[in-house]
């Protein structure tokens, strides 16, 4: 599937979507504030006309040169992730999906706090550092410093520094960690830097 057809697809679903808007594969939420929110087009590998369409968050205080579906799941119906363009009913079953699985989902993960409670009642088991990375930054933004701490050390813990992408997480926590002992506010102030650099990345600037 073509970005023109999604978006052609999408265009059709945004006057059911209020405060929602099109960039290109991505159907997002504004404002756009500290995390983006929204819908994102996967084209098949398989097939010229199938496609699948994410729901996610991405905390963009977390460093990113592209959009990061860790946060996000497949939108299925009737059980099946896969969609086709050439489906009659696709713009339909795309909609329903969306209002009873994407927003739902989506919800309460407007603010950093939010992203950290979701994302530890969702993921929180699991030993993935990309998720407590998230979870650590986003309580330090919500000024949960305490907490921020120890999902902090649960972050480096899980990291193994042989791995070079591990390697490069571990850096920036254990300088954000750094910053946290010494001022949170600085901290902060890092996380904010690093925002800016995310939004520009990911050519966010329309959605300021």
């Amino acid at each position: 599937m073509k970005v023109k057809q999604f978006q052609a697809l999408a265009k059709k679903l945004l006057p059911h979507l209020p405060g929602y808007a099109l960039e290109r594969k991505l159907l997002y939420a504004t404002p756009v504030g500290h995390v983006l929110r929204g819908f994102c087009l996967e084209a098949s590998g398989f097939d010229a006309t199938g496609f699948y369409v994410w729901v996610f968050f991405q905390p963009l205080y977390v460093p990113a040169e592209h959009l990061h579906l860790t946060l996000g799941e497949r939108l299925r119906y009737m059980g099946s992730e896969g969609w086709n363009i050439t489906d009659a009913n696709v713009e339909d079953r795309l909609l329903e999906s969306i209002r009873t699985q994407g927003l739902p989902f989506l919800t309460g993960v407007e603010e950093p706090l939010g992203v950290a409670d979701v994302s530890r009642k969702r993921w929180g088991e699991l030993r993935n550092p990309h998720i407590w990375e998230a979870i650590a930054y986003s309580l330090i933004m919500g000024n949960d410093y305490s907490a921020a701490r120890a999902a902090l050390q649960r972050l480096l813990a899980s990291l193994d520094g042989g791995v070079e992408w591990q390697e490069q997480i571990k850096l920036r926590a254990e300088k954000v960690k750094s910053k946290l002992d010494a001022n949170p506010e600085e901290a902060k102030r890092q996380l904010e830097e690093w925002e800016l650099s995310t939004k520009t990345n990911l050519r966010l600037e329309i959605a300021k």
